[in-house]
């Protein structure tokens, strides 16, 4: 029987291998890392945060010949700003339109209106489009007005003209990053050709978008 296993020495021998390839696969050890992901998106909005004027009692004027600003001492004419098309963001009340309405107007009376533009969004801004959508001059008196304006952004000045068209200009494209503004300030300088008894109306309305879809 020396160096023979027999049946049954076969039989321990097959055990033994399957325990110890047993053996092996229980001796893997393990452990997992879970990876979990959120997704949020940004939002645009832009709003008029705040609106003023210069007039508000004795009316602001203008030397005839210098055209520079001088002390009034009367209350004839008037400039009012109304904001109109209230909504919240935050908790914070902003307007989508404003109404700039100037009464009884006359020769070198010269107010002055801003506009603060805010991005009330978590995305960068830039101006797309300045348009008029309505314009009504039937007594021309855009024609005897002279402009003078200054552009801030954040308090900063950034620009300052006498020509509205070149202000249009700066603005379009302008870029105003989430949190920041951009404030307009607007001086009209009634001239000696100013028509009596006339009235007009303009409405502007200002597009803007997420800035890397404006070229």
């Amino acid at each position: 029987m020396k160096g023979k296993l027999g049946k049954f020495g076969f039989i321990l021998l097959a055990l033994a291998l399957c325990l110890s390839i047993t053996g092996a696969a229980f001796a893997k050890w393990s452990d997992t890392v879970t990876v979990e992901g959120t997704v949020n998106t940004g939002s645009v909005c832009v709003g008029v945060l705040d609106t003023g004027t210069s007039d508000s009692g004795i009316d602001p004027r203008v030397d005839p010949i210098s055209l520079e600003p001088v002390t009034g001492d009367k209350d004839v004419a008037s400039t009012i700003s109304t904001n109109n098309s209230i909504k919240c963001e935050d908790g914070v009340t902003y307007y989508q339109s404003i109404t700039e309405t100037i009464a009884n107007a006359y020769p070198y009376y010269a107010p002055t209106m801003n506009a603060l533009l805010k991005n009330c969004g978590s995305i960068p801004v830039k101006i797309e489009d300045i348009s008029v959508t309505s314009f009504d001059d039937p007594d021309d008196i855009l024609s005897s007005i002279t402009w003078k304006w200054e552009l801030t952004y954040n308090d900063i000045v950034v620009a300052s003209g006498e020509n509205l068209s070149a202000l249009a200009k700066i603005v379009d494209n302008y870029q105003i990053e989430p949190g920041d503004y951009l404030d307009a300030h607007i001086t009209a300088i009634f001239l000696e050709s100013t028509p009596q008894g006339a009235s007009g109306s303009l409405t502007m309305t200002i597009t803007a978008s997420q800035w890397n879809e404006v070229s």
